[in-house]
């Protein structure tokens, strides 16, 4: 992440899966599915950062597992 703000092109490779290991877990693990309901309010501030870094065209893997996580991001985050 470090590299990416500082303006270098960053890319990640992953082993398994997209966001299994460098893009997921090393990432901080910001996710909001199958999280204690009063840990959910303590992800809006990475995913806000996200989406910003998204839009500036910096650094970002947001990725919906499912439909109903995408509606929720984009209805409530604005992405």
């Amino acid at each position: 992440m470090a590299a990416a703000q500082a303006g270098l092109r960053v890319t990640s490779l992953e082993k398994d899966s997209v966001a299994r290991h460098a893009s997921g877990v090393n990432a901080g693990g910001v996710r909001r599915l199958g999280r204690d309901l009063a840990e959910v309010p303590l992800s809006e501030r990475p995913m806000r950062m996200a989406a910003v870094r998204a839009m500036r065209g910096r650094w970002v893997f947001l990725i919906a597992f499912i439909l109903l996580e995408l509606r929720f991001l984009v209805e409530n985050d604005g992405l």
